[in-house]
This record gives structure tokens, C-alpha cells and sequence, in this order.
């Protein structure tokens, strides 16, 4: 799950919530200081916090200009490249990291046989078949499990219902939250699950975000009372998660036949961080401590890679406009770990 941490200083709080929706730029490796400040709508409060900044930028840069093309992906500049190593790595980890030896699993379909897993087309993407809302912005606060499990839901409440809708996610950081409801294990802005956030859609629905605002902050009081029956409620009708390390035709099956699903993944590399586009291949494979939360939504095939494609909640500014591809087979960033999905009837 991606994690944020209330604690980062100000200037970590200044930096962030200025996050951009801007594009891929042509030549990310080629950008001066007050380009980026001017493309990311970057504002220092004082000479100290520009100066301190524009550090981390620049050592950024040295990074994206001495490993472009590593694990064959291009690399460029976004709106994180200002922050320091130890800040991302905060705003990117749980205490304790998820540790998938210790998790069992909701549900244990059978593996694909070698015809069936051969039956399924080689490229499948959510993004054909239902509405998507324009990726988001999660800023300071650590909700990318709130972000990701309620795209999912969007997509098939477009998908089964032909309704188009913006789900609150500040609802889920507030009113899944342990500090709210001991029954959750949620932590608002500092960690979260998908399967608490898909558990609390299922028993209590979610509002559109119209009616209950991203505020971007955490252990705060839960609105949703106060909001009543003026307005509808979105549910789904359960949840499941795979076991732990799935293979890629059971996950695909899923994909295809059931649902887009979230992904827990190691996402705080500097490879991952400075993504701007590409495949990315042999990154961390197998890992066992994963950090952040996407969704995964479809797979393809390019120049005899086959691929995942997932959906970020870091603005339109990061990799491909928000979403990425990811090698499959080798469960690269632990993307085989942990997959969860909604069921919708």
C-alpha cells in the first residue's frame, strides 16, 4: 500500500500537494529547474525550502540521466523529483511493510490448465470495456488503498450498471479507519487494505465524491452520517483475494471474467519512482515486501513481452499517463503477492 505519513514536514506537505496532471514531456532527461518548477506548478515559501529542493530535483536528474533505459523502461523527471530519498521512501512504506508469508488467502480458484491458458487472448485492457475517470492525485496522504480498490469499483458499476460515477475516497480513509471502527484495520492517511476498504463498500456502500470531498488528511472525524439519505450509496456484493503468489492465468482469468483487481507491490525503487514509460522488466522479482497499493487492470503483449497493465493514483504526470506496464511471468514488484477483487452482480 502506498503510505504517507502526516508527520513529513511542511515542506515535504508544499511539495506534494502541488502534483501535477501534466503529460509525458518529449525529452524528460532534458529539463532545467525553473522548467520543472513551472511544468509541476512548484512554490518554495522561502529561499531555504527552493534551495533544499532544487537539491533533490538535481540529484534526481543525475539519476534519470545516468540509468535511462534501466530494466528497459524510459526514465524522466515527475512531480516526486523534488523530494528527498528519505521522504519518499516515507510517504512510499508501511510499519511493518506487509509481510505476504503471514496472510491467508479468501479464495482458491483452480489453476488454469494449458488450454485454458492458452484460450485467453493475449491482450485484455478494463480501459475497452467501461468508463474510467482520469487517473487521480492522492497528495500527502497515504490512500492509494482507498484510490485504487474504488477505481475497481467505478469501473464495474460503469461496466454492470452503465453508471458513470466518482466514488468518495475520503469516505474510505475516514470511515474505514481503526480509529473510527475497531473492526477495520485501516489506518487512514498513514496505511490501508484493500480488502477492509472492498469489506467496507460491501457492508455500509460509498458515496460519489461530489458529496463527501477529497480532503487528502486522515483521523478525522467519519461524515457520512451526517450526509444521510439524500444521496445514493454504491455497493459491491463481496470481495475475494487469491492466494498468495498466484499465477499469472488464474489472475488473468479473473481479469477477463470477473473484474479488474488491486495489486499490493514494492513501489518505493528509484526505477519505479522516475518511471516515465516502457515495459519494465527484471525489477525486483519475487519480492516479499510490498508497499503500495494499484490496480491491475488488463495485460498485452509488445515486440514478444508480455506485460501487466496498471493503474497509478500519482497524477497523470507519472508514467504512462498515469498507468504503467510491468513485465509479466517473473512476478516482478510482488505483483503476484496479493490480488483482490470486487464482485458486482
Amino acid at each position: 500500500m502506498k503510505f504517507f505519513y502526516l508527520s513529513i514536514s511542511a515542506l515535504v506537505v508544499a511539495s506534494v500537494v502541488s502534483l501535477s496532471l501534466a503529460g509525458p514531456l518529449q525529452h524528460p532527461e532534458e529539463i532545467s529547474w525553473e522548467e520543472f518548477k513551472t511544468i509541476y506548478g512548484k512554490k518554495y515559501s522561502t529561499a531555504e525550502e527552493e534551495a533544499l529542493r532544487r537539491e533533490n530535483f538535481e540529484r534526481s536528474l543525475k539519476y534519470v540521466q545516468e540509468n535511462q533505459g534501466k530494466h528497459g523502461v524510459v526514465l524522466g523527471i515527475n512531480a516526486l523529483s523534488d523530494l528527498s530519498e528519505h521522504e519518499f521512501l516515507a510517504m512510499n512504506s508501511a510499519t511493518p511493510p506487509v509481510n505476504l508469508t503471514s496472510q491467508t488467502a479468501d479464495h482458491l480458484p483452480a489453476e488454469l490448465n494449458e488450454d485454458e491458458y492458452a484460450a485467453l487472448p493475449t491482450h485484455f485492457d478494463w480501459r475497452e470495456h467501461a468508463h474510467f475517470n482520469p487517473i487521480e492525485q492522492q497528495g500527502v496522504c497515504g490512500s492509494c488503498w482507498a484510490f485504487a480498490t474504488l477505481a475497481t469499483v467505478e469501473i464495474l458499476t460503469a461496466f454492470r450498471h452503465h453508471t458513470e460515477v466518482r466514488l468518495s475516497k475520503q469516505e474510505l480513509v475516514d470511515c474505514s479507519s481503526q480509529h473510527f471502527d475497531p473492526s477495520y484495520h485501516n489506518q487512514g492517511c498513514t496505511l490501508g487494505y484493500p480488502n477492509d476498504a472492498y469489506r467496507y463498500v460491501q457492508q455500509h456502500g460509498v458515496y460519489e465524491e461530489a458529496f463527501y470531498a477529497y480532503r487528502g488528511l486522515g483521523n478525522e472525524r467519519c461524515y457520512s452520517g451526517s450526509i444521510g439519505s439524500r444521496h445514493p450509496k454504491y455497493h459491491v456484493d463481496g470481495y475475494y483475494r487469491l492466494g498468495n503468489w498466484a499465477q499469472d492465468g488464474t489472475i488473468m482469468n479473473v481479469l477477463h471474467g470477473t473484474a479488474p483487481g488491486v495489486v499490493v507491490i514494492h513501489g518505493t525503487s528509484d526505477v519505479f519512482k522516475h518511471y516515465r514509460g516502457g515495459i519494465m522488466r527484471n525489477l525486483l522479482p519475487g519480492s516479499n515486501t510490498v508497499n503500495h497499493v494499484v490496480a491491475l487492470i488488463g495485460w498485452g503483449t509488445e515486440g514478444g513481452v508480455d506485460y501487466w497493465i496498471i493503474r497509478n493514483s500519482w497524477g497523470q504526470g507519472w508514467g504512462e499517463h498515469g498507468y504503467a506496464r510491468i513485465e509479466r511471468h517473473h512476478n516482478l514488484v510482488g505483483l503476484n503477492n496479493w490480488f483482490s477483487y470486487p464482485i458486482m452482480r
